[in-house]
């Protein structure tokens, strides 16, 4: 079964750190999460504002920030978010969730890759968790940058 029903469309946002949702992306949740938290689906917004995988440099040569993990990525931010829905309870079920995620994206990593992200989450991702509402966006960036062509 395909999980993500609608393609990722997005674009660097004009500061080369982060992205834009140009359409929504949506995503079917596995039932274990259905179930815990009564939401059959996560629905991305266009306009959503993602840095995708908030990989630290020393590990930037074997994990790029951009990748075959950028539909679970976008899904993890926004799960992160203050506001979102459903509203995430603990960063381990967001964590969780991407890893689930990154199986059911159209190009999915490889499993070591997955087990090393996993891993960087459990340290790196508690300190991010809820520290922007869904519509924030990078101080200067506007809420839907100019038409281009580096389209991703």
């Amino acid at each position: 079964m395909a999980r993500f029903l609608t393609p990722l469309d997005m674009r660097d946002a004009g500061d080369g750190k982060h992205f834009i949702v140009l359409a929504p992306l949506m995503y079917i949740l596995r039932p274990t999460w259905v179930i815990k938290y009564v939401l059959p689906a996560v629905v991305v917004p266009k306009g959503f504002y993602t840095d995708l995988a908030s990989i630290p440099r020393v590990l930037g040569f074997a994990l790029p920030a951009v990748g075959k993990y950028d539909y679970a990525a976008v899904v993890h931010d926004y799960l992160y978010r203050t506001d979102s829905v459903p509203l995430m309870r603990k960063s381990s079920d967001a964590d969780g969730i991407m890893m689930d995620a990154m199986e059911d994206s159209p190009k999915s990593p490889s499993w070591i890759t997955r087990k090393i992200i996993r891993a960087g989450l459990a340290i790196g991702g508690p300190h991010a968790f809820h520290d922007h509402p869904v519509i924030w966006r990078p101080k200067g960036l506007p809420e839907i940058p100019e038409e281009s062509n580096e389209q991703r």
